[in-house]
């Protein structure tokens, strides 16, 4: 969220849940379903394998580049 500039509130609209969703994600209580994560991943650029795995390949260079630099990569 942080590196996408994105507040919690926009995050579930564009994910079309709440606000304590998001933020049971954020605090790894559960993961998004497919179509929540689908809709992230197509709202944002990021790519499921990135969201379930931690894996950057697939996506922009520049989003993977600044993803790799926040996770410490």
């Amino acid at each position: 969220m942080q590196e996408l500039g994105l507040r919690y509130d926009e995050l579930g609209d564009m994910c079309g849940v709440t606000r304590s969703v998001i933020s049971n994600w954020v605090n790894c209580y559960n993961l998004p379903e497919v179509r929540e994560a689908t809709a992230l991943c197509e709202k944002t650029g990021i790519t499921l394998d990135w969201l379930y795995r931690g894996h950057l390949g697939g996506m922009d260079p520049k989003l993977a580049a600044r993803l790799a630099k926040w996770m410490g990569a």
